[in-house]
C-alpha cells in the first residue's frame, strides 16, 4: 500500500530556487511523520486485507516501523472490542469479543442425551451446558443438534440447537429457549453499549409466523431464569423479530442497547408461538449467537457466527462457566446417600472438555463463581427424583480432554435416580 511521502526528481544542473526550496521542505514538513513513511494502511478495510503470513484481521508483516505501528494498532482495537486502538476499555475485559457463553452451541452436539433427543412436556425446563434453557408451554417437544449451515466446511457452521415441536392437538403454545447470565457476565456488561445478533432457521413444516428476541435486565437475584415471566424492576433493551424461512438461515439482531449499572439479572431469549396442528418438520434452529460492544451488530458471516468454541473459552478462561452436569443416563448405578461415587466421561452430561485443559485446573464449587444450580440454587448436587439436595465437597481428577468427579450424594439417593451437579472447570489462574 502506497506511502504519500514523494521525492521530487530534480534534473543535474537545476538552480536551487527559493520556490524550490520552500516546497522541498514544506514536503518534509507536510508528509516526513512515520505514518507517511512506507507501505502502511490508509483505511480499515486495507488493515483488513488478508496476506500471508499475516492472520485474518491484519496486514502483511510490516517493511517499516510505521507499518508495524498501524498493524498492531488495529489488532488491539480488534481484541479489545474497540473501533480505535486509544479508546477506553470501560467495563469490557480484554479479549473478550463475546458475552454470550457457548453462543456457537457447540456443546449440544457433544451431550449424550440431546443428539438422541430429548422430549420436554408443557411447563418442564430442559438444560444445556453454559446456561442455555428451553421450556415449552402448551406443547411438547424435542431438543436436538442441528447444523445451522449445511454444505459449509466451517466448523462453527454446523453447531445449533433444534426445537421441535412434537404432533399433538391443535391450538397455539409457546416456546422459549434462553440463556441466564452469571454475576461475572452482567458486571461486565454494566455501562454498555452492546449490540446482539444470531441466525434463525425454520423447519420444512414450520407453524410459527415469528420468531422473536428479546434481551431483559432486572435488580432480582441473580442466577434465576426469566422464562415467561418478568425479572425484578425489569428493563426490557431490545426487542425484534423475524419470519424464519424453511431451511434459510435469517438473521435477527439487536442494536446499541445501553446496559444500565446497578442490574444483577439479565437473560438473552428467543420465544415463537407455534399454531395449528403439526404436519411436518415444525422446528426452529437457533445459532451463532453473538453479543459485543457496539452500537451495531456484526453483518460479515463469519463474524455473526462468533468465535468457535476454542477461542470463546480461551478468552474467558474456563471450560464450564458455572455449567451443570447430570450424574447420570437414566438406569445407570450413580450410587446410595452417603456414599462417595465416581462420575466418568461416559456419565456426565458435560463430559468432554473441547480443547486441552490448561495447567493448573481445578473443578470450582462453593464460591464465588459459583451458585448455579437449575435444579437446586447454590445446591452442590440435587436428587431430581426425590428433591434433596446435598453441598458437600467434591474431588475432581483431569485428564486432557475428560475429567472425573467424585462427591457425596443427598439423602434418599439410590441407583438410578437422576443427579445434577453444579460444577465449573477453570482452566486457568486468575
Amino acid at each position: 500500500m502506497p506511502a504519500l511521502y514523494t521525492i521530487t526528481t530534480r534534473a543535474s544542473g537545476t538552480i536551487l530556487t527559493a520556490a524550490i526550496y520552500n516546497a522541498d521542505h514544506q514536503n518534509h514538513v507536510t508528509n516526513g511523520d512515520a505514518s507517511h513513511l512506507g507501505g502502511f494502511s490508509q483505511s480499515v478495510s486495507q488493515m483488513q486485507v488478508q496476506i500471508n503470513p499475516g492472520d485474518v484481521g491484519s496486514e502483511v508483516l510490516s517493511s517499516s516501523i510505521s507499518d508495524e505501528l498501524a498493524r498492531l494498532r488495529y489488532i488491539i482495537a480488534s481484541m479489545r472490542g474497540q473501533n480505535i486502538w486509544y479508546a477506553g476499555q470501560g467495563g469490557s475485559c480484554f479479549g473478550r469479543r463475546d458475552y454470550i457463553h457457548n453462543g456457537s452451541m457447540s456443546l449440544w452436539r457433544r451431550l449424550p442425551n440431546v443428539s438422541s433427543g430429548v422430549t420436554l412436556t408443557s411447563g418442564q425446563v430442559g438444560y444445556g451446558p453454559d446456561r442455555w434453557s428451553v421450556q415449552p408451554t402448551g406443547c411438547t417437544v424435542g431438543i436436538g443438534h442441528a447444523q445451522l449451515y449445511a454444505n459449509n466446511i466451517d466448523p462453527r457452521l454446523f453447531d445449533a440447537i433444534m426445537v421441535t415441536r412434537n404432533v399433538q392437538g391443535a391450538g397455539q403454545n409457546q416456546i422459549v429457549v434462553e440463556q441466564t447470565f452469571d454475576f461475572t457476565q452482567i458486571l461486565a456488561l454494566s455501562g454498555q453499549t452492546v449490540s446482539v445478533r444470531a441466525s434463525i432457521v425454520g423447519g420444512l413444516g414450520l407453524t410459527a409466523p415469528n420468531v422473536s428476541m428479546f434481551f431483559a435486565v432486572g435488580t432480582g437475584p441473580t442466577n434465576t431464569r426469566r422464562g415467561f415471566g418478568n425479572f425484578t424492576n425489569e428493563v426490557l433493551l431490545g426487542s425484534a423479530s423475524v419470519a424464519p424461512l424453511a431451511g434459510v438461515p435469517v438473521p435477527i439482531g439487536l442494536n446499541g442497547m445501553v446496559v444500565p449499572d446497578g442490574m444483577t439479572q439479565a437473560a438473552l431469549i428467543f420465544t415463537w408461538i407455534p399454531t395449528g396442528i403439526p404436519t411436518g418438520d415444525d422446528s426452529v434452529t437457533i445459532g451463532g449467537v453473538q453479543m459485543h460492544d457496539g452500537p451495531t451488530a456484526i453483518s460479515v458471516p463469519l463474524d455473526v457466527m462468533g468465535m468457535d468454541y476454542e477461542h470463546q473459552v480461551n478468552c474467558f478462561d474456563r471450560f464450564y462457566w458455572n455449567s451443570f452436569a447430570l450424574a447420570s443416563n437414566p438406569g445407570q448405578n450413580i450410587g446410595y446417600e452417603g456414599i462417595s461415587f465416581p462420575i466418568s466421561v461416559s456419565a456426565g452430561q458435560a463430559q468432554i472438555i473441547p480443547v486441552k485443559v490448561r495447567s493448573p485446573a481445578m473443578i470450582l464449587q462453593n464460591s464465588r463463581f459459583t451458585g448455579y444450580n437449575p435444579f437446586a440454587l447454590n445446591a452442590q448436587a440435587r436428587n431430581i427424583n426425590t428433591g434433596t439436595d446435598c453441598s458437600s465437597t467434591g474431588v475432581g481428577f483431569f485428564q486432557a480432554d475428560n475429567f472425573f468427579y467424585n462427591c457425596i450424594m443427598p439423602a434418599g439417593s439410590i441407583p438410578g435416580h437422576r443427579i445434577s451437579l453444579h460444577i465449573s472447570i477453570d482452566g486457568g489462574p486468575y
